[in-house]
């Protein structure tokens, strides 16, 4: 493991447990090795960081282009694993990057599906999860974090505060036998299925976009 980055996860874990009410549930779901996509929703700038701490794996992911231009920020991002995408276009070299990783011995990557930071309530999702997920077929991990919506500055890591639930769902895999594979609509079916894993694992007033949906789970299946 990178040294940095095991720095990093150390140092934001010690302030997580010195300054607020944190804990993580579940821990045992995180499978121990085999690539691993994992999706959460978005809150604030330290959430990447946030499930680097709560996760024993070593994580990488993308983040918008524009936070690395500063050279002390490009630093600090590249050292928690993140590297950069460019938002609103098919970022190709964000994706060869992220099919390296998950075409690596239990190479592992974190992403937050809606795409962007909400107020605290679940939106929408957007298909680049489940596309990444089809294509290349790793085990998924779902998680819901909680309490960080007022943590807004990156450099928060240093100074977080409130009550911090990082709470972990059961890994699933995408069910290619589906007969409605590849049938139009798939995806966004699909992205459905994805969020909702992510909406059960928080309370009812958080889950938004999916508070009234139903888990289908017709194009997913448990991986044991």
């Amino acid at each position: 493991m990178n040294i940095l980055y095991n720095i990093s996860c150390i140092t934001l874990k010690l302030n997580l447990k010195i300054w607020t009410k944190y804990k993580v549930i579940n821990q045992d779901f995180i499978p121990k090795k085999g690539n691993l996509l994992i999706i959460s929703n978005h809150q604030s700038n330290i959430d990447a960081g946030l499930l680097g701490a709560s996760i024993k794996r070593r994580l990488k992911f993308p983040a918008k282009i524009e936070l690395f231009k500063n050279p002390l920020m490009n630093f600090f991002l590249r050292s928690y694993g993140a590297f950069p995408i460019k938002r609103g276009v098919a970022d190709i070299n964000s994706f060869k990057r992220m099919k390296e990783t998950l075409s690596t011995l239990n190479g592992s990557i974190s992403l937050f599906p809606e795409g962007t930071r909400s107020n605290g309530e679940l939106l929408n999702g957007k298909p680049g999860a489940a596309k990444l997920a089809y294509n290349l077929d790793p085990v998924i991990l779902p998680v819901g974090i909680t309490g960080t919506a007022h943590l807004k500055g990156l450099f928060r890591v240093f100074n977080p505060s409130g009550s911090i639930t990082v709470t972990i769902g059961r890994p699933f895999k995408i069910n290619k036998t589906s007969e409605l594979t590849g049938e139009k609509g798939f995806f966004k079916d699909l992205t459905n299925e994805m969020m909702l894993r992510i909406s059960e694992l928080l309370p009812p007033e958080k889950r938004g976009a999916y508070k009234d949906i139903k888990i289908k789970d017709y194009l997913l299946t448990e991986n044991c």
